[in-house]
């Protein structure tokens, strides 16, 4: 296998889709260019061992204030970042090459190949080997058609307590057209354990349920039918969204939310999960056990 790799918002009301909200370009605060400043910093030096201390020197604030900054730019501690971002490069590296894993453990700043190991697995899904095993196995081809079988039959229940909305793509020269892979991850959660998760047509509704009573974040990720196989199973590239704090409970049983997939910025945080092998394996679950 050698692949070649390129190098906020909160609940809302559900919109009908003649009411698509057109997404207008906002000029990044100074805030946001210090996060993608640090952001920068972190991808150049990466196999180095990196400080909150250090990071808050290159920012030209104190620790505690960098940090406060980092998390509501991208939701995220700033070192708990650092660590997405490490195993995002030590993803994309396990995909377009086949060196050894323990080199790229530590090319991508981990001591200890166990270590690495736990923690790839733990927010990837999988270990890098299987991983690899996984990706030698995608048909971009047969995917996309699993999708549209997927997408073209009878929605779930609602039953329980659920989280429904409606996914736009949004693009200045043509309307998005494709599949998202939709999923409620709930508070300290990683992305490759979602509570719940679905394949949505673009535009289109969603269900995902059902679901414990919580605080969860609804993450989106765009795949338009475009989309070869490089781009799907790296993903930085991808359009995608998120609501924070989204609430289900007896009181709330049902929430609901709009996602518009958007470009991602240069301060999103890493997306680590495979969701094209992820929601391939669901779609042929489905598609085998309707």
């Amino acid at each position: 296998m050698n692949i070649a790799l390129p190098q906020r918002k909160r609940a809302g009301t559900i919109l009908v889709p003649n009411d698509v909200p057109v997404a207008t370009p906002e000029r990044p605060s100074i805030h946001e260019l210090t996060v993608q400043g640090v952001v920068a910093y972190m991808q150049s030096h990466i196999s180095e061992s990196l400080s909150l201390g250090r990071l808050s020197d290159v920012a030209g604030f104190s620790p505690w204030h960098l940090d406060r900054i980092f998390t509501r730019e991208t939701g995220l501690a700033t070192m708990r970042y650092l660590t997405l971002l490490r195993i995002e490069a030590a993803k994309n590296a396990a995909l377009g090459s086949d060196r050894r894993i323990i080199e790229i453990a530590y090319d991508v700043g981990f001591n200890s190949l166990g270590s690495f190991g736990k923690r790839f697995t733990y927010l990837v899904g999988m270990s890098p080997r299987d991983l690899r095993k996984a990706v030698d196995r995608f048909d971009i081809g047969q995917w996309k058609a699993a999708l549209d079988e997927f997408c073209g039959r009878r929605p779930a229940s609602g039953d329980g307590l659920a989280i429904e909305g409606v996914v736009f793509g949004h693009s200045p020269t043509a309307a998005f057209d494709g599949w998202a892979l939709v999923s409620a991850a709930a508070d300290g959660h990683p992305l490759a354990q979602p509570a719940a998760c679905t394949i949505a047509r673009v535009p289109g509704p969603f269900l995902l349920g059902p679901l414990p009573p919580g605080h969860y974040t609804v993450h989106a990720l765009g795949f338009s039918r475009q989309v070869d196989a490089v781009a799907a199973l790296t993903q930085r590239s991808l359009p995608r969204d998120r609501v924070l704090d989204v609430e289900v409970s007896a009181r709330t049983p049902t929430a609901s939310v709009v996602l518009m997939l958007r470009t991602p910025r240069a301060s999103d945080a890493p997306i680590v999960p495979p969701f094209a092998v992820l929601s391939e394996r669901a779609a042929r679950s489905m598609v085998r056990h309707p």
